[in-house]
């Protein structure tokens, strides 16, 4: 799990993110790094249609962690490798 989605529970608000098909523990876990990675982000993807919610609170959080590791330390080349 993301360090980031360990240190806390998700808001109702980030809740209205996630669809209903049983894929609720994943997308729980985006919805936090979506929260914890961009506010602002999170409060517009409400005004998405609830089908594609989930899908880009995924995106996002997939975007978030390969930009976190791509900038692990001073090598490119280590950033890469823990992609």
């Amino acid at each position: 799990m993301h360090e980031r989605a360990q240190q806390r529970k998700p808001p109702e608000t980030e809740l209205a993110l996630l669809p209903t098909d049983g894929s609720q523990s994943d997308l729980v876990e985006c919805a936090q790094i979506l929260q914890d990675g961009s506010q602002s982000f999170a409060a517009v993807s409400l005004l998405l249609p609830k089908r594609v919610r989930g899908p880009a609170a995924a995106t996002y959080a997939f975007c978030r962690v390969a930009d976190d590791l791509a900038d692990l330390g001073d090598d490119p080349a280590l950033g890469l490798g823990a992609l």
